[in-house]
């Protein structure tokens, strides 16, 4: 296999990666307003995503990667969705999203590239307090807020990162998404637990 098909099959999974990633929030901000309410959401979750969205949006950027960047910029507009799903829609808002997306995008163009590098895995622990928080909730009997559509979205979405940087033998993406991919299906694996005894 040559270097430019490689190349053409690793842009392709980003790419479809990517257009997965941007829909993961759309049945999360359906399930809250189904529900009328976020309730068993991490809203410090969404904030971080938000960051870390952002912050890939500028690896994306750095590496000459439209995949990485086109699709991280559009998953973080639908992930300020959800964030206005879970806090009301407000300035107040809308200010701490923009804020947060200017944050990771300017860190990771302006630090040192080792410098962004541990922010860009560290970031990948965005889902790690929605995982705390469903842990918490593991023995409730109703349903939470958490949508496991979205939850499988992003699990897809990840899979084929994973097939990107494994394509382009990326050691910082495989990490980071590796980590992801363990927050997110022990978060999904919970939620369903949860879901079962809410419906028995």
């Amino acid at each position: 296999m040559t270097q430019e098909l490689i190349q053409i099959i690793a842009e392709t999974c980003g790419f479809i990666a990517g257009s997965i990633g941007v829909v993961q929030g759309l049945p999360q901000i359906m399930h809250i307003r189904r529900l009328g309410h976020a309730e068993g959401l991490e809203l410090s979750t969404w904030l971080l995503m938000c960051v870390q969205f952002a912050a890939w949006a500028g690896y994306g950027v750095l590496i000459q990667s439209p995949a990485i960047w086109v699709t991280n910029l559009l998953t973080l507009v639908t992930t300020a969705l959800v964030v206005f799903g879970i806090r009301g829609r407000s300035l107040s808002t809308l200010a701490i999203v923009v804020a947060l997306g200017f944050a990771g995008f300017g860190l990771v163009l302006v630090a040192p590239i080792w410098l962004s590098s541990i922010a860009l895995a560290a970031f990948t622990a965005s889902r790690l307090p929605q995982l705390i928080r469903t842990f918490i909730n593991r023995n409730r009997t109703t349903a939470t807020a958490v949508s496991i559509s979205s939850l499988a979205l992003t699990t897809a979405s990840c899979l084929l990162w994973m097939a990107y940087s494994v394509l382009y033998v990326n050691v910082l993406t495989i990490i980071t998404t590796s980590v992801a991919l363990f927050v997110i299906l022990a978060t999904a694996t919970l939620e369903i637990r949860i879901a079962r005894r809410a419906t028995v």
